[in-house]
């Protein structure tokens, strides 16, 4: 007898496993049905289901591009050629100075020396400054202007337009 029950018990083990590999099979087709669904509602641009179906492309520039290019125009019309003038002279005080050794390619070379021991408005100032000029000269080139330690070539700060001095 102890046959029949160890043959009756491994019997209904195996169909055990059959069942138990129908059971996950069904709950399988069941969670990749859900999760389309779920993605068809959240992305309905890659689902398909939900939705329009389809994302339309924006018609014109998006809310950053469109601060962005104002930004630019308030910089264009802030230099005028009296400014421009002023910004020369005094990016050639900051160089007869010791400060700036050169601006090219949206970096200020700069003394480390004299930029650690200047205070922040002074260094935001010619930050700014610089950045104005380096724009004037190739708008393409500079949105950041790199302040780069003048010996080593390291950066030291940053500076844009939209954050400042960082």
């Amino acid at each position: 007898m102890a046959r029949k029950t160890s043959m009756h018990g491994q019997n209904d083990g195996i169909a055990m496993k059959g069942c138990n590999f129908g059971c996950a099979a069904i709950l399988g087709l069941a969670a990749l049905v859900v999760l389309a669904l779920v993605i068809g509602i959240v992305f309905p641009a890659i689902g398909g289901s939900g939705g329009s179906g389809s994302r339309q492309a924006p018609s014109g520039p998006t809310p950053r591009e469109q601060a962005y290019e104002q930004q630019r125009q308030d910089f264009i019309a802030e230099l005028t050629p009296e400014r421009v003038a002023e910004l020369e002279t005094v990016i050639r005080e900051m160089q007869a100075s010791g400060l700036v050794q050169k601006i090219e390619d949206g970096a200020m070379f700069v003394d480390p020396v004299m930029w650690s021991i200047m205070d922040l408005d002074l260094k935001r100032g010619a930050a700014h400054t610089a950045w104005l000029f380096a724009y004037q000269s190739d708008p393409r080139v500079t949105r950041i202007l790199r302040i780069v330690d003048r010996r080593s070539g390291d950066r030291i700060a940053k500076y844009t337009a939209s954050q400042g001095l960082h």
